[in-house]
């Protein structure tokens, strides 16, 4: 199924998942992200390069092509959408949650966040989710998950 059909689904009210898996070095991150990361002077912040949008991987297509149908579905007045993002990641077997940098910063020997499944559906317990009434406010949160974390690779997996 593509991207865009994916998100059709979504603003029917379906979940939807991609989650990309494989070996390390395989190019995950590139094919869910396409950003060139760089870091910004001594203070270490990773700064993201969006401007190549040819470049652009899964996230950042899904991210746009929401909130494009979002803005048609505004202005049109059929429905209200409030989307909320978060960002996981899962490693070792361990779910990390990417914008709650304390989580990260534990014990590498902990256990990660748990896996639940209840009323027919699978949630991750305690996952911080952020309302996001742009593009721009899902990628400044994008922008804030590889600098998160100190014991991780770069981030694998994001639920639209």
């Amino acid at each position: 199924m593509r991207i865009d059909q994916l998100i059709e689904k979504v603003m029917d009210g379906y979940h939807a998942t991609i989650f990309a898996y494989g070996q390390t070095g395989a190019g995950k991150t590139f094919t869910m992200d396409g950003f060139n990361y760089m870091m910004n002077g001594k203070q270490g912040k990773v700064v993201i390069d969006r401007s190549e949008r040819a470049s652009w991987g899964i996230i950042p297509r899904a991210i746009s092509y929401l909130y494009e149908r979002i803005s048609k579905g505004a202005a049109s007045k059929v429905r209200n959408y409030i989307v909320y993002c978060s960002y996981l990641q899962i490693y070792n077997e361990k779910i990390y949650d990417l914008l709650n940098s304390s989580s990260l910063q534990a014990d590498p020997s902990s256990p990660g966040l748990k896996l639940r499944y209840k009323d027919g559906s699978f949630t991750v317990e305690n996952l911080y989710a952020f309302e996001c009434r742009s593009e721009d406010d899902v990628h400044a949160l994008l922008q804030f998950g590889p600098v998160s974390y100190t014991h991780l690779t770069l981030p694998t997996i994001c639920s639209v």
